[in-house]
């Protein structure tokens, strides 16, 4: 990551503002490019938050103030934003332009041919927010609060609706019946055990699944003289609401 001499190599910071006719006379030929391109060149690209930390240093806060900014997203966030960042970057690449310094413009040409290529409407959504969240350490605050960008986000909802998560519905019937089936306890395995148990968990509690892997015998407590059982859970979840003072 401290390879700056590869990095000025691979991001170059020149002709920032690309004219909207230069776009389209090559966005046939960037588009062909793009699918014979090889890895080795999107695995040059800086990670995001390098991008972030030299950023913030090269506008003067301190290592212990870029440290609490850069903890600020979570790792499984980050991962998700890697991703998108080196997406982001390879296509700046090619276009000459300042993955850190895009024009309004530029962000929506990139988005829209998310669109073209049938990405969703969540997946266009989550690259705009990697992006834009980004790009704010560099004081680009508004691109997200952008009229255009609401009207292009609710263009891109109708070109391509989200599909629903669940299509389908099964009886809880069948399960319970099934459930019933596994007796006595004595006499089932393990695994057979587990999975009743954890069934069982999901149909009473009506948790996510991120919260029944994160349930552990460890943090159970155990109610004498009742048939109650309490699990302590520590971990941070998804539908958590981070409470802080502004």
């Amino acid at each position: 990551m401290g390879n700056t001499t590869m990095v000025s190599k691979v991001i170059k910071h020149v002709n920032r503002d690309s004219s909207s006719s230069s776009y389209d006379s090559k966005s046939t030929l960037i588009s062909s490019q793009q699918t014979t391109t090889s890895l080795e060149q999107e695995k040059n690209v800086p990670l995001r938050l390098y991008s972030v930390r030299e950023k913030l240093r090269s506008t003067g806060f301190s290592e212990k103030s870029i440290r609490f900014i850069t903890n600020s997203w979570r790792p499984s966030t980050n991962k998700k934003y890697n991703f998108v960042w080196t997406k982001w970057n390879f296509w700046c690449n090619q276009w000459n332009i300042n993955p850190m310094q895009p024009t309004f413009n530029q962000l929506i040409n990139y988005l829209s041919e998310l669109a073209e290529n049938n990405y969703s409407y969540n997946t266009i959504n989550a690259y705009k927010a990697a992006i834009t969240q980004t790009l704010s350490v560099s004081g680009n605050f508004s691109f997200h609060q952008n009229p255009l960008m609401v009207r292009f986000m609710k263009g891109a909802f109708f070109n391509n609706r989200p599909k629903p998560k669940h299509t389908s519905t099964w009886g809880v019937s069948m399960v319970l019946n099934y459930l019933k089936s596994l007796y006595p306890l004595e006499k089932l395995d393990l695994k057979n055990l587990t999975m009743k148990l954890a069934s069982l968990i999901a149909l009473t509690t009506a948790q996510r699944v991120q919260t029944l892997i994160s349930l552990t015998l460890m943090k159970c407590l155990i109610m004498v003289n009742t048939w109650c059982s309490l699990f302590l859970i520590y971990k941070r979840l998804q539908d958590q609401v981070m409470i802080y003072k502004k």
